[in-house]
Parts: structure tokens; sequence; C-alpha cells
């Protein structure tokens, strides 16, 4: 039987155009099965994703929340959990927000970075 590591996604991370609408891409990144919003629109292009055991296309309609969807990116599985919020301790797994993920090298608060020698 397969491991399936389940991860619970806010809403706002993997929302489309509405609040209805799945984007595949932004869960795919969320979930860490994509390194970057190109590799995983490649990813849905060579048909590599399945939710639920159907292949998908960039977005879907959302199921009624908390959705709960089964990932497959070429062998690899993760559950994904979407919810307006966090529920306590009922998630396996947390991962950082999409946003988070692209500016690494961002310095908060505007502070020069200290000087080194």
């Amino acid at each position: 039987m397969e491991d399936l590591g389940e991860v619970t996604i806010l809403l706002d991370e993997v929302v489309g155009p509405s609040r209805d609408v799945l984007n595949v891409p932004k869960l795919l990144l969320a979930l860490g099965m994509a390194d970057s919003g190109l590799d995983a629109m490649r990813t849905l292009a060579e048909r590599a994703v399945t939710l639920d055991d159907k292949v998908t296309p960039i977005t879907v309609k959302l199921p009624p929340l908390p959705a709960r969807i089964v990932v497959r990116v070429r062998g690899r599985v993760k559950v994904a959990v979407i919810d307006e919020k966090f529920e306590g301790e009922k998630t396996a797994e947390r991962v950082r927000p999409v946003s988070r993920l692209r500016d690494k090298t961002s310095n908060p608060g505007g502070t020069p970075a200290p000087v080194t020698a």
C-alpha cells in the first residue's frame, strides 16, 4: 500500500480566478511537487498530473471545503486537504505559503544585511 503524505493547504494559496476554481500549478507548488510555475505547467502539458485519478487541466472546479484531493505526479502521491483555515493538529505536514517560496532573498524590515569580512 502507498504511503500518502497528507498536506493541509490554505484555499488562498491555490485558488484560481474565482473562489470555486482550483489553480493546479499553484497546488503542485504548494505540495512541493513542482520546482516552479513553469515546471508545473510542463508537467501538466505532459499529462503527468492526476487529481483523484483523473488527468487534469490547468484549472478545475474546487469540491466543497474542506476538499481532500489525491494528487499524483509521475509516481509521487500526496493528499491535499484544502480549507479556508487550519484546524489544530489534524494534519501530518504543513507547507510554507507559495508566496514565501518565491522570495527567499528578501530582507524584512529594509535593514541592511550585515557585512562579513
